[in-house]
């Protein structure tokens, strides 16, 4: 799998306007700015190792990319511990650090969101289904004088039916639904385990990647700063943040 997160794409189907924002990296004397299908991508090259980096803007969350490359005789040994992301407004000029997550950190947080989640679908599904092909109607007869009854009143009957077939398809429909959230949310712990930036070692001439996950900090248009060291070599990469503004048709 490749190490650029699924992202889910929202219509937004409002007159007004939809607001989405993105991260540039900045070219300085030790990065420099490559394009690759329309993305900016940051590169450094250190001490014998290559780094590259990369972003998606995720809602509330940044998803760093990191590529590095091992261009020393020896193994490389790399993971996230170090990393740190702070955050530079433009009209102010001190800095806050962002909360960046640990590999194992993020994925226990999704884990215990995702369980909860579908216990929470597996017992809305059970609830929606108690009912399931069951149906009522109530029926209320006025009656008043006549030849042989000379008092006035009224009388409910209450029928219950029960249809087989269309509960065996409103709990096929409901429980489908409870399947696919399941798969869905299975499959993006796969995916985490599978991309997030665990330790590990990179043999001499490989390469590594990775995703690193921070919040997205508390302003729309500034500067940020991710400071990395990778194989005892320090890394700093800047990014602007820049807001994205699409108005409706």
């Amino acid at each position: 799998m490749t190490p650029k997160v699924l992202i889910l794409l929202v219509s937004c189907m409002v007159v007004a306007s939809c607001t989405t924002f993105r991260l540039v990296p900045q070219a300085d004397e030790d990065t420099s700015i490559r394009y690759n299908r329309g993305n900016q991508i940051a590169n450094a090259l250190k001490d014998r190792v290559g780094v590259s980096v990369s972003t998606d803007v995720v809602g509330n969350l940044i998803y760093f990319h990191i590529i590095v490359k091992n261009f020393r005789e020896q193994n490389l040994y790399v993971d996230d511990t170090s990393a740190q992301l702070a955050e530079e407004g433009l009209f102010d000029p001190l800095s806050d650090r962002i909360k960046v997550y640990r590999a194992d950190e993020y994925y226990q947080k999704r884990h215990g969101e995702i369980v909860a989640g579908q216990v929470l679908m597996a017992l809305s599904a059970v609830m929606s289904t108690a009912n399931a092909g069951r149906s009522t109607s109530h029926t209320t007869v006025y009656y008043g004088r006549n030849r042989y009854y000379r008092g006035y009143g009224t009388y409910s009957n209450t029928t219950y039916t029960y249809d087989s077939a269309r509960a065996a398809m409103e709990r096929e429909v409901a429980f489908a639904n409870v399947r696919d959230y399941v798969n869905g949310t299975n499959g993006e712990l796969e995916y985490l385990q599978n991309t997030l930036f665990y330790p590990s070692d990179v043999d001499p001439g490989s390469e590594y990647n990775g995703i690193i996950i921070s919040e997205f900090g508390k302003t729309d248009d500034s500067k940020m700063t991710l400071s990395l060291v990778l194989g005892n070599v320090p890394f700093r990469f800047t990014f602007e943040k820049q807001k994205l503004q699409y108005s409706g048709n």
